[in-house]
Formats: structure tokens, sequence, C-alpha cells
């Protein structure tokens, strides 16, 4: 690819003699890129050279977006249990603290407490 042709200069340019602004910098494109091919669990240094292999490329792809969906849902489920699994805790009324052992009389408590003593 030429070096003036603008997929490339999108993909791999650089600001220059502009400072950045406060806080967390905004995300270029090719950030973006970056965090799809991490996701599918393609290596981001070397992208291009299975790309250019068309078909080796969208069975890296697919192979990737497999992989990526399922640890999605793996995630979801788990954050789902966790959630599910602190709605069931302490059906008697009673929620304990787990750092310093208090037991409360209700959940509010128990988040105040944990807020107040142990953040």
């Amino acid at each position: 690819m030429p070096q003036d042709c603008l997929p490339k200069a999108v993909l791999y340019g650089q600001l220059k003699n502009r400072p950045r602004r406060r806080g967390r910098p905004k995300l270029r494109y090719s950030d973006k890129v970056k965090q799809g091919l991490k996701k599918f669990s393609i290596p981001a240094d070397n992208w291009e050279n299975p790309a250019h292999n068309r078909s080796v490329w969208r069975s890296r792809v697919k192979a990737g977006a497999v992989t990526a969906e399922s640890h999605q849902r793996a995630q979801a489920e788990a954050c789902r249990r966790a959630r599910k699994q602190s709605a069931l805790q302490s059906p008697s009324g009673e929620w304990t603290c787990s750092h310093c052992g208090k037991v409360c009389r209700s959940r509010i408590g128990i988040f105040s407490h944990t807020t107040a003593k142990h953040h």
C-alpha cells in the first residue's frame, strides 16, 4: 500500500505538534480497530499478513468471533449469577459484613457500613 494512501494514513497516523486534552485521550479509529482485534484474539502487530490472503483472514475472523461471543456470554452469565446470588444471600433479614463480621438488618445498612468503613 502506498505511503500516501488514506487508509494507511488513518490507521498509522499520529498527532504532530498538538498537545493532548486533559483527561483520557479520545480513542482514534486505529485504537478501536486494535481493541476489536484483541477481542477476536488476533495479534495487532502482524494482522496485515493474514489479511492479504482472504480465505485465511475470513477463517481467523470467524473463529475470533465465535471465541469473543462465547467469552462475552460466559462473562454475562457470571455477572448474572453474582447478581442473583447477592439477591438470595440473606433471606432471613440478617446481612453480615464480609470484612469484619458486623451483622446489619437490611441490605442498605450493610451497603452503608461497607462504604463508610471499608472503602
